[in-house]
């Protein structure tokens, strides 16, 4: 194992049983991980593992703070599984590691924290505050990191440090931030979201759209500056994820534009299954008869989700005139459609409930 060439180390890596009782087998095998190639150091993980694995206990704080990268990684991902040690117990160091003066220490400890967070009973152990001071005063890298591991914490605590981070000229930092918000239903200022929908990126654009729909009121006059500004930015959309979530949004507000912007969706060379589907969402909100045709006609699609989609909508517009197609998706191929055509029937022609019988006197 001392042996400098890769191929000799890979030879005695491979002979593990031997391997296991060498004297100081335990250390050499450490050293490999820290120092070896990526295959030479999942062996080696491996092999602590299966024989030493108290050893490998001993020294898991010091993996989850190494300087590589990869390292990182295999210890985390080799400790979902709980049997290598409580991850739990390891949480109090790598947060003392966040109020490290050393940046890359910082660093290493939110790239571990990100590695574990998923796993049961850590999220209850990790103090956002310290995490918070990142997301407000780190290098751009950890602020990103920052937001990540905030956006699982769903700290409340955090809203008002990602709001900030949502306005900044760092169009990365900017859009995990919207996100992180989203996913926390603590988006509550329209502004937030509005002042992206002029962005350069056309993914912060559709974000702007969406984060509109979470915050924005439903009963918005359509004389207001902010519908205007919403409608305009919509018009010279280009971008495909953005004009999806613009269609959705104009069909919430019921904007005058709502309609047709949501079929053109559908009559573009290249329409995408999340194109149909963005436009039955717009259609669904809207509840107009005039959609009816272009959800029938969606009814058809090859795609099951589409089918799905259409089938649900046709029976929110509760027309009467779609009877025959929803009979007809009772013999969809997929039983999802055939479910949801069941429903949409109810839906549109509920069965009559006969009034009580008189008892005689």
């Amino acid at each position: 194992l001392h042996y400098p060439l890769r191929r000799q180390r890979q030879m005695c890596i491979r002979d593990s049983e031997k391997l296991a009782k060498l004297p100081h087998s335990d250390k050499i095998l450490l050293k490999i991980v820290v120092e070896g190639a990526r295959w030479e150091r999942e062996e080696a993980i491996k092999l602590l593992y299966k024989f030493h694995i108290e050893f490998l206990r001993k020294n898991l704080e010091g993996l989850l703070l190494s300087e590589n990268e990869e390292v990182r990684e295999l210890i985390g991902s080799l400790m979902h599984d709980g049997s290598v040690a409580d991850p739990a117990q390891l949480i109090e160091p790598l947060m003392k590691a966040l109020t490290s003066s050393d940046d890359a220490e910082r660093a290493r400890a939110l790239e571990s924290l990100l590695n574990l967070i998923s796993m049961p009973g850590i999220k209850e152990k990790i103090d956002p505050k310290p995490v918070i001071k990142i997301l407000e005063t780190g290098p751009i890298d950890q602020q990103i990191a920052a937001v990540k591991i905030l956006r699982l914490l769903a700290a409340e605590e955090a809203i008002p440090a990602l709001v900030k981070a949502s306005a900044v000229n760092q169009p990365a930092l900017a859009r995990y931030a919207l996100e992180a918000l989203l996913d926390m239903n603590a988006a509550k200022d329209p502004e937030v979201f509005a002042r992206h929908l002029e962005d350069a990126e056309g993914h912060m654009r559709a974000l702007a759209f969406r984060g509109l729909k979470a915050t924005v009121p439903r009963n918005l006059s359509l004389d207001s500056p902010l519908a205007r500004r919403i409608e305009r930015a919509a018009e010279k959309e280009r971008d495909a994820e953005a004009r999806r979530q613009a269609a959705i949004l104009l069909a919430w507000l019921d904007l005058q534009i709502a309609f047709n912007y949501a079929d053109s969706l559908l009559l573009t060379g290249s329409t995408t299954t999340e194109d149909m589907l963005a436009a039955i969402a717009a259609f669904d909100l809207l509840g107009e008869r005039r959609a009816i045709s272009r959800l029938v006609e969606l009814t058809n699609d090859g795609n099951p989700e589409v089918r799905l989609a259409a089938t649900q909508a046709l029976g929110h517009v509760g027309d009467r005139s779609v009877l025959k197609t929803l009979n007809r998706l009772l013999e969809d191929p997929d039983s999802a459609v055939r479910e949801a055509a069941q429903i949409a029937i109810a839906e549109v022609a509920p069965r009559e409930i006969p009034p009580p019988e008189t008892p005689p006197t």
